[in-house]
């Protein structure tokens, strides 16, 4: 999957010099098929929030949206700066439109349930990052993978608290609440395309899914484990 998956996106990433990182040839192909779908997440993500701020009428609240959509540009620059320095992972159309599909789901008229599927996937995000993260496994101990993620997981456990006030309504109901399950089972159908990858390190992907599909304190704050 090329590092732009929609057309409309305003980042375009220039091209990168590869940096060393430091992992195994298995854990290398593993690393490079995930980004396959985080990449995408970030670059839907930042064209989302520029919507959501262009279209936002109360001053403070478009200035933070401005900056989540920036935070997600410059998380794209960051992940194809690795992407830079792992070997491409094989052409996979079935999974591109899937990914793709998926994010382009997300979006709806109404903007309160935008807001709780964007709380549901950022959270998310952070559960997964946190994962692949976690002490022992590959990625820990490489410093750059480690050091990006850590700063994408800080910034997304930010946007889920911004979200969270701007769903706030929505998210207090049931309806909210099975917009929020909704969401994550269909993130959870992508992610099983890539089970292997997170098999392959260390992150256990059957008991990753059964915490996304637990849905903690959605309502209440951000969960940044």
């Amino acid at each position: 999957m090329s590092t732009t998956c929609f057309r409309s996106s305003s980042v375009r990433v220039p091209e990168l010099r590869s940096g060393a990182v430091e992992l195994n040839a298995a854990n290398a192909a593993a690393l490079a098929e995930l980004l396959q779908v985080l990449t995408c997440g970030e670059e839907s993500a930042a064209l989302t929030f520029d919507h959501l701020a262009g279209a936002c009428h109360e001053r403070v609240l478009r200035s933070s949206l401005a900056r989540i959509a920036a935070d997600e540009r410059e998380h794209q620059l960051l992940l194809a700066g690795l992407e830079a320095s792992l070997p491409p992972p094989a052409v996979d159309r079935s999974l591109e439109a899937s990914v793709r599909g998926f994010f382009l789901r997300l979006a709806d008229r109404d903007v309160l349930v935008h807001f709780v599927r964007i709380v549901a996937i950022d959270s998310a995000t952070c559960h997964i990052l946190g994962a692949l993260r976690g002490r022992g496994r590959p990625l820990a101990s490489e410093v750059r993978v480690n050091a990006t993620f850590a700063r994408i997981h800080r910034d997304e456990a930010r946007h889920v608290a911004i979200a969270r006030r701007c769903a706030a309504p929505l998210l207090k109901s049931m309806r909210g609440r099975d917009i929020a399950i909704d969401a994550r089972e269909r993130l959870i159908r992508v992610l099983q395309l890539r089970a292997d990858a997170l098999d392959s390190l260390s992150v256990d992907p059957d008991h990753l899914f059964t915490r996304l599909r637990g849905m903690p304190r959605l309502a209440r704050r951000a969960d940044a484990r």
